[in-house]
């Protein structure tokens, strides 16, 4: 269950912390995206490059969406949210990225499982979904090692300025939720 900070011990012996995103995290996220590339893939159409505090603090305040960032040694590690919450039924897992420097160890798998744990139990939802490109093979097998399963068929979306990318629909049921 995600409150304002969770504390969770892995095997290599460091501590990461999953809280609630804050605004203050801005700058180290904005830090991990270096292009308008990157920024689709971590946001889809969600944002417009460059990324602004403007544009991040209006995703924070969605008024359907639960943020949350990754914190070791008491720096930003990571950031994932739940949106597109519909009461007792569905949300979305969206925005899910590490820093570069910490990618390789867990982190996005942490992230995720607090981010199920908390919307099965705390928001009493019945399915989980997302969305991934199919060329992401690395986040592809940490959401099938997760328990989720395709949903569709690849799909292509606009993503921003015409540009087309095809996508996977993902989907984990709360009944097949193993924590």
């Amino acid at each position: 269950m995600i409150q304002p900070v969770i504390a969770s011990e892995y095997k290599g012996g460091f501590l990461v912390k999953v809280r609630w995103a804050r605004l203050d995290d801005f700058d180290a996220v904005n830090q991990w995206i270096g292009s308008k590339e990157e920024l689709k893939q971590w946001s889809g159409s969600g944002f417009k490059y460059p990324l602004s505090i403007k544009q991040w603090e209006d995703y924070l305040n969605e008024k359907d969406r639960h943020s949350f960032t990754a914190v070791w040694e008491d720096s930003p590690a990571g950031h994932i949210s739940i949106g597109r919450i519909e009461r007792c039924t569905t949300g979305r897992i969206g925005r899910v990225i590490t820093s570069p420097e910490h990618r390789g160890k867990k982190i996005a798998g942490q992230m995720l499982r607090e981010t199920i744990t908390y919307a099965f139990d705390e928001l009493d939802l019945k399915t989980v979904t997302l969305g991934v490109f199919p060329f992401n093979t690395p986040a592809i097998r940490l959401y099938e090692k997760t328990g989720f399963s395709l949903k569709e068929p690849g799909r292509t979306k606009e993503i921003t300025g015409g540009d087309r990318w095809n996508t996977l629909e993902m989907i984990l049921h709360k009944s097949e939720w193993k924590n």
